[in-house]
C-alpha cells in the first residue's frame, strides 16, 4: 500500500516492530510458515456468513436479543451482495471485513440470546450453534492468517535491517549490539587475535552473570578457553583458576534484554562438565534476620527447580545480623478501599486508594514513628528515618498508557515529602515542564498562535484572558514578529513586552546554544522565585534544571537545531517508553520511586512495594526465544507467529516464573523494613506481590489434627 493509505498509528507500529527486529537481529532464524489456503478459507467463511444471515432474516421480532447480535452478519452479507454482483471478489478487502466481523461478534457475544422460538420452524438453538460455529472458524482463520502475516513481515522487514546496516556503515557508526557482535566475530574467527587476548587476560571476574546475554557469554568463554584452537564456545574448557563468575539465577529478570535464565543454566552445566567448581553463596549481608525469614518462607515454596522453564531451585538466605527488638521488619499495609460500589474488588479501586495510603504511611514513618534504621556501612549505627531511607518500588510505571506514579508523587507533594522519581514519563507531563516546552515552541514557531497564547497565559507570565482578548482585537493577532510597541495603551504593554521577548529569542535561537536560549527565557521571566515558594518547589526547580541537562545532552549528541530539540521533546512527551529522565539529583534526600528493574543491585533501609493491582505475569507471552537455533519470535503488527503460538503454554510458565523472581528481587532490596500492600481480606492471587502471600498471610490452623 502507498504511504498515504496507511494511518500514522500503523506507521508508528511498523516502525516500532522494525526496531524490535533490529534489537534481535542476532536471532535471524526464519519464522515458521504453515500452508494457508487463504482464498478457499475465505470462500468457506462467506458461505457460513450467508447461511447465518439467511437464518437471521427468518426472525420477525426485531427486538429479539439474538437477532440484534447478528446485525454485523447481516450487514456483511449485504455488503458482499452489493460489491460482488458487478465485479470479481477482492480477497484482500474481504479479509479485512471478515476480521472486523469477528471483532464485532465477540463484543456482542454475551448479549442475551432470548427464549422461545426464534422463528417459525426454526429453533433458537440452531441459530446459536450456527453462530458459535462461525465464531470458531473466524478465530481459526484469524490465527492462521496472523501467523502467516507475521512470518511474511519478518522476511519483508529484513530490508529495513539491511538499510540500517548500510546507514551505519556509511556514517561510520556502531550501536551497542554491533560492539558485541563484532567483538565476538573478531575473537571467534581470527585465531591470532583470539590467542592474543586469551594470553592478555589472565583472570576474568564477572558479577551479575545471570544478566549476560548469549553474545557476552560467548565472548567470556572464548577468552577463558584452555584450547586456543577451539572456536565453539559450547565445547570450551576454561583455564583452571582463570574464570570466576558470580550469579544469582533467582534474580534473573532481564529476559527482554536477551538475558535468559535458561541460557544461564545451560552455561552452568557446560562449565560443570568442564570441571568448574560450583559454590553456593548463602549468607545475606543486607537484610535483618526477621526479613530473611519472611523472604525464605515466601519464596522457598514458590521457586522449585525446573530446567524446562529455567526456574532455579531456592537457596535459603542465612543470618548475618539480627533485627531491631522494638520495631517490626515486615508490615502488611491494607488497601483501605479496594471495593467498587457493587462490593467486588477491582483493579481500578485498588489503584485509586493505594497512592494515598502509601504516601500517608511514608509520612508517618518519617514524622511520627520514631523508628530508626541502620547505616549502610555501619548497620549497628542507628539514625532516625529520613525521606532518603525510603524507596517505593513498582513493577512498572506505565499501565495502558497511563503513568502509575503520577498519583503517588502528587500525594507525597501534598504532604511535603521530597521524592526522587527515577525513569518516569511523569517528568514530561508536569506543569512546569509543559509550560517551558510550550514557550520554547512559541520561540521556534511564532506563527503557532496556540503556543504563543499558551505561553502568555501560562505560569511564566500569567497574563489574564481579558487583556489578551483586548490586544488581539486591537492589533489583529498575537504574532511576536508582527506587532509594534508604538501607540500602545499602558495596560497592553505587558503583552507587548512578552511578544518582544519571544521575537528576540526567535531571531537569535540558531546562533547560540539551546541551553543559552532556555536560560535567557528563564532570566527574562524570573520564575524561580515563584516556583520555589510552591509546594515541592525544590522538585519544580530540579525539573527545570533537568530540561537544561536534556538540552545540553541533545546538542552534544546530535548537534541538532533548536527546532530539532523541540521535536525531540515532543517525541519524548508522546512516547510511552520515554522514561529515562531522573527528576531529582541523587544527592537530594527524597523518597525514591523506582521500578524493580531500575532498583536491581541497589538497597534501601525501607522498601514499600506499590502498584498491587499489576499482574504477576502476562496472560499471553509476547516473545519466544531459542538461543540454540538463533530464533526469537514475537508479535509483529500485533500478529503472533506460529513459533510463538506453539510454545505459548511453555512461555506462559516462563513468564510466571520470572514474575516470581521479580517479586523476589523487590523484596530483597530492603535492609530493615519491607512494607507489603494487601487487600486486608485475604490473598490477591493475580497480583505481582502474590508470591509474598505465604509470609503475609499465615497458614490456617488445622483444627482436626490439632496442629497450629
Amino acid at each position: 500500500q502507498s504511504r498515504q493509505s496507511i494511518s500514522i498509528s500503523t506507521l508508528d507500529l511498523i516502525r516500532k516492530d522494525a526496531w524490535k527486529l533490529l534489537e534481535w537481529r542476532v536471532y535471524q532464524h526464519p519464522w515458521k510458515r504453515e500452508p494457508l489456503e487463504r482464498k478457499d478459507l475465505l470462500d468457506s467463511l462467506v458461505s457460513r456468513i450467508q447461511e447465518l444471515s439467511a437464518l437471521s432474516d427468518c426472525c420477525a421480532n426485531h427486538r429479539d436479543g439474538l437477532w440484534k447480535s447478528l446485525q454485523p452478519v447481516r450487514d456483511l452479507s449485504t455488503w458482499l451482495w452489493r460489491t460482488e454482483k458487478d465485479r470479481q471478489r477482492s480477497y484482500n478487502l474481504l479479509e479485512g471485513q471478515v476480521l472486523e466481523l469477528l471483532s464485532k461478534l465477540k463484543k456482542s457475544y454475551n448479549q442475551k440470546t432470548g427464549k422461545g422460538e426464534f422463528a417459525p420452524e426454526l429453533e433458537r438453538k440452531t441459530v446459536i450453534q450456527t453462530r458459535q460455529k462461525l465464531l470458531r472458524e473466524l478465530e481459526s482463520f484469524k490465527k492462521s492468517a496472523d501467523a502467516d502475516l507475521a512470518a511474511l513481515l519478518q522476511s519483508e522487514l529484513q530490508e529495513v535491517v539491511q538499510h540500517y546496516e548500510t546507514l551505519k556503515k556509511q556514517s561510520g557508526k556502531l550501536d551497542f549490539n554491533d560492539l558485541l557482535i563484532r567483538t565476538r566475530d573478531l575473537i571467534r574467527n581470527n585465531f591470532h587475535i583470539r590467542l592474543h587476548f586469551q594470553q592478555f587476560f589472565t583472570h576474568i571476574f564477572v558479577d551479575e552473570f545471570q544478566d549476560t546475554d548469549p553474545l557476552q557469554a560467548e565472548i567470556l568463554l572464548l577468552l577463558s578457553a584452555n584450547e586456543p584452537q577451539e572456536k565453539n564456545w559450547k565445547k570450551i574448557r576454561p583455564v583452571p583458576g582463570k574464570l570466576f563468575l558470580v550469579g544469582d539465577p533467582k534474580q534473573s529478570i532481564y529476559r527482554f534484554r536477551r538475558a535468559d535464565v535458561v541460557l544461564y543454566h545451560q552455561i552452568k552445566e557446560i562449565l560443570r562438565q568442564a570441571d568448574v567448581e560450583l559454590v553456593q553463596l548463602k549468607k545475606n549481608f543486607r537484610s535483618v534476620l526477621p526479613l530473611q525469614q519472611a523472604i525464605n518462607a515466601a519464596f522457598e515454596p514458590e521457586m522449585k527447580e525446573n530446567q524446562t522453564i529455567g526456574q532455579p531451585g531456592y537457596v535459603c538466605l542465612e543470618r548475618h545480623r539480627p533485627g531491631p527488638p522494638t520495631q517490626p521488619s515486615i508490615i502488611a499495609l491494607p488497601a483501605p478501599a479496594p471495593f467498587s460500589k457493587w462490593g467486588n474488588v477491582t483493579k481500578k479501586d485498588i489503584g485509586n486508594c493505594l497512592p494515598e495510603t502509601v504516601a500517608a504511611f511514608a509520612t508517618w514513618l518519617i514524622k511520627e514513628s520514631g523508628w530508626q534504621v541502620g547505616h549502610e556501612q555501619h548497620p549497628d549505627q542507628l539514625s532516625p528515618i529520613s525521606p532518603g531511607h525510603i524507596c517505593i518500588l513498582f513493577k512498572k510505571f506505565v499501565d495502558w498508557r497511563q503513568d502509575i506514579t503520577k498519583n503517588y508523587t502528587r500525594e507525597l507533594e501534598m504532604r511535603g515529602i521530597p521524592h526522587v522519581l527515577v525513569g518516569s514519563k511523569s517528568f514530561h507531563e508536569r506543569e512546569e515542564v509543559q509550560t517551558i516546552r510550550t514557550a520554547l515552541t512559541a520561540i521556534e514557531r511564532p506563527d503557532d498562535e496556540l503556543a504563543v497564547y499558551g505561553t502568555l497565559r501560562g505560569s511564566l507570565f500569567w497574563i489574564r484572558d481579558s487583556l489578551l482578548l483586548r490586544f488581539r482585537e486591537k492589533h489583529g493577532s498575537l504574532h511576536p514578529l508582527e506587532h509594534s510597541a508604538k501607540n500602545l495603551d499602558t495596560e497592553l504593554k505587558p503583552v507587548s513586552e512578552v511578544l518582544t521577548i519571544l521575537a528576540r529569542l526567535h531571531r537569535r535561537r540558531n546562533r547560540h546554544p539551546i541551553v543559552e536560549t532556555l536560560s535567557r527565557l528563564l532570566a527574562m521571566t524570573r520564575p524561580h522565585a515563584g516556583f520555589a515558594l510552591l509546594p515541592a518547589g525544590h522538585q519544580i526547580l530540579a525539573n527545570i534544571q533537568r530540561l537544561a541537562d536534556l538540552a545540553r545532552t541533545f546538542e552534544a549528541g546530535e548537534g541538532g537545531s533548536f527546532r530539532g530539540f523541540i521535536e525531540h521533546l515532543e517525541r519524548l512527551s508522546d512516547s510511552v517508553t520515554a522514561s529515562e529522565s531522573q527528576v531529582l539529583e541523587e544527592g537530594i534526600d527524597g523518597v525514591h520511586l523506582m521500578t524493580v528493574h531500575k532498583a536491581k543491585g541497589l538497597e534501601f533501609p525501607i522498601v514499600i512495594l506499590a502498584d498491587m493491582q499489576t499482574k504477576l505475569s502476562r496472560t499471553s507471552p509476547d516473545i519466544y526465544v531459542d538461543s540454540g537455533s538463533s530464533l526469537a519470535a514475537f508479535k509483529l503488527m500485533d500478529c503472533e507467529p506460529w513459533d510463538l503460538l506453539e510454545h505459548q503454554e511453555e512461555d506462559a510458565k516462563r513468564e510466571q516464573a520470572e514474575g516470581v523472581r521479580v517479586a523476589y528481587v523487590a523484596a530483597t532490596r530492603a535492609r530493615d523494613l519491607l512494607v507489603v500492600p494487601t487487600l486486608g481480606i485475604g490473598p490477591n492471587k493475580s497480583s505481582w506481590l502474590s508470591p509474598l502471600d505465604k509470609a503475609v498471610y499465615p497458614a490456617k490452623p488445622d483444627w482436626n489434627q490439632g496442629k497450629p
